[in-house]
């Protein structure tokens, strides 16, 4: 009797033996890729000014007694940090307890997505999505799994990665009451973990729940199976509720997450936000992202269909050229330190090739070819399976379906299944002469292998110049020289401050100090960035309660918000915080050097 899972009639006959030999050798190989990769970049992981701080901070805080929302500022689900917490109250509070989170979920991602990648694909091509994985997300850049701008987004990512692989398991391998009921809890935990990550699972498991009902025609079953998925879900609104219970739905929903209409950072960047992270704001880009991804996929189906008609010898020799080009390409970028307007058109050109956006939309040939089976043969599972893997790609890929590249930055939290659907795609389009040509698939597995390293060179290369540690409060963790100078300065003089019961804060961000030298934010907005802050009675609070806790000094850095369309501090945004500090504050000291990260010391006029 033929299997029932996708690609087992298009692949080549292999024992089953050497399947478990590859795959074995394939996920020894994935082994040594994340071991390497750890070693190149220990320690030098996130950024201390942006983002990163925060996820050092607050589950510091909720350990020290603090509400999160209503003491905390959050943006994202209370899941995370609460177990972060939990962490930091078994471990101590250290920063190799913040790494070794994001390797564990580092590690089940990127297994989640080799086992989803597997059940309808070859090895070499499994091995290439979860290379994916490692080689994105290892990174000494603020985007990355170990030390991110958001453990929520790596929680949401391996959710949501975890979710799409349960449903196709409920296809392929028949309902079960477990199996609907870890939907619902994986559902609700990504609810509580980030709102986009949250829709996505639920809708991606209902959907999977609806089309069993249709294979076995059976509202009874249905009945159930919403039964036993909606306890995850009902937790989540429950846990929701209850911070609203104990506050407000505009600080839970307004101040806090901005989902609703009415936030001020919805109201003030909501769609440029949405626009430039790559959700397309319009149908014109929407059909831009569609056109590209089409291109994309119109040229990989003829070399792919071409290459299986060409000879072995020719097609590793064109293989073995091309990789010799991407290696003196990384070298010159990596030796000659490339201006990144060279680096950005060259890195441009790669990813139109290799990783266009548009091809998240391409997950929709995928459910065409799903629902294409599902016609023919209703009750095969494997249709099911693939429609389950599209529908999911879509839903998680929307985000950044017409960024500007799909590869590395904010798109690795919502790349990795949209891609899995794009090697599906292009191996099903490729023709039972390429399937069956098993050399090709490694040869195309390496050469693109080779083109997410150089993509990732520059990132690597930036790793070379972190080696100066900054010894902290909670760890070590390694800045470039210049950095890590000024940052050593000053936690000295906060050291000191401290030390005298001298108040102080730092401005707009650069949270990581507060962590590094254990010192707690005068208020629950220990952060001013455009959009979180509304002008008006929120922001006289803000100033009355800085008054009242009687801040001696303010660090203020040269930290500026090009991502959000704004400059310095104070310019265009929170105007009125930096027209109270200029009115009762003087300048005093300057930590930093000009031409890097800085910041300028204000001390209070009058100390009360």
């Amino acid at each position: 009797m033929p299997s029932d899972r996708p690609g087992s009639r298009e692949q080549n006959e292999r024992s089953p033996e050497r399947d478990r030999e590859h795959e074995k050798l394939a996920l020894s190989l994935l082994g040594i890729v994340l071991v390497a990769l750890l070693v190149l970049t220990w320690q030098k992981w996130g950024d201390v000014t942006i983002d990163c701080g925060r996820e050092m901070y607050v589950p510091w805080q909720i350990l020290q007694g603090k509400r999160l929302y209503l003491d905390l500022w959050y943006p994202y689900g209370p899941l995370v940090p609460h177990f972060q917490a939990l962490l930091f109250q078994l471990f101590g509070v250290h920063l190799t307890v913040l790494y070794g989170f994001g390797i564990s979920m580092l590690v089940v991602t990127t297994l989640g997505v080799w086992q989803l990648a597997r059940k309808f694909l070859p090895v070499p091509l499994s091995f290439l999505a979860a290379f994916l994985v490692l080689i994105q997300s290892i990174q000494p850049k603020l985007f990355n799994f170990i030390l991110p701008y958001s453990y929520a987004g790596v929680a949401g990512t391996m959710l949501s990665v975890l979710t799409v692989l349960l449903c196709v398991s409920l296809a392929l391998d028949g309902r079960t009451a477990l199996r609907v009921a870890g939907l619902g809890i994986l559902a609700g935990a990504a609810v509580l973990t980030k709102a986009e990550s949250g829709i996505a699972c639920a809708c991606m498991a209902v959907l999977a729940i609806l089309a069993e009902t249709l294979e076995h025609r059976s509202f009874r079953k249905l009945a159930i199976d919403l039964l036993l998925f909606s306890p995850g879900l009902l937790l989540a609104a429950g846990v929701y509720a209850g911070y609203v219970n104990l506050s407000s739905f505009s600080l839970i929903f307004e101040e806090n997450i901005p989902v609703s209409s009415n936030a001020w950072f919805v109201r003030l960047l909501g769609k440029k936000w949405l626009s430039m992270v790559g959700f397309p704001a319009t149908f014109q880009q929407f059909l831009t992202g569609v056109a590209l991804g089409s291109a994309a996929y119109a040229f990989w189906v003829l070399v792919l269909r071409t290459g299986s008609r060409i000879a072995d010898k020719w097609r590793l020799i064109a293989g073995a050229l091309f990789l010799s080009i991407v290696a003196v390409a990384a070298l010159a970028l990596w030796r000659t330190g490339a201006s990144e307007a060279v680096v950005k058109d060259a890195f441009d050109l790669v990813r139109a090739v290799f990783f266009t956006s548009g091809v998240v939309w391409m997950s929709g040939f995928v459910a065409v070819m799903a629902l294409a089976g599902l016609i023919r043969e209703p009750r095969a599972g494997r249709h099911r399976a693939l429609l389950s893997l599209s529908a999911a790609a879509l839903l998680v890929g929307a985000r950044v379906g017409n960024a500007p590249s799909l590869y590395g930055f904010y798109s690795i939290f919502y790349n990795l299944v949209p891609y899995v659907s794009w090697l599906v795609l292009l191996w099903r389009s490729s023709g039972e002469a390429a399937r069956k040509s098993g050399r090709m698939w490694i040869e195309f597995a390496c050469l693109s292998c080779a083109v997410h390293v150089l993509l990732a060179s520059p990132h690597f290369r930036d790793a070379l110049h972190r080696n100066t540690p900054v010894e902290t409060a909670v760890g070590t963790i390694k800045l470039t020289s210049e950095k890590a100078a000024a940052y050593r300065e000053v936690l000295s003089w906060a050291a000191g401050a401290n030390a005298r019961g001298e108040r102080w804060m730092t401005l707009p961000e650069d949270i990581s100090l507060y962590s590094f030298s254990q010192t707690s934010a005068p208020d629950r907005m220990y952060v001013l960035l455009p959009g979180l802050l509304a002008p008006g009675p929120l922001t006289d609070r803000y100033l009355r309660t800085l008054e009242a806790e009687g801040l001696r000094y303010i660090l203020l850095s040269n930290r500026r918000s090009p991502e959000y369309g704004f400059g310095s501090f104070g310019q265009g945004y929170n105007e009125e915080v930096l027209a109270w500090i200029h009115a009762n504050y003087q300048p005093v000291r300057t930590f930093g050097a000009a031409t890097g990260w800085n910041a300028v010391l204000w001390e209070r006029s009058q100390v009360r």
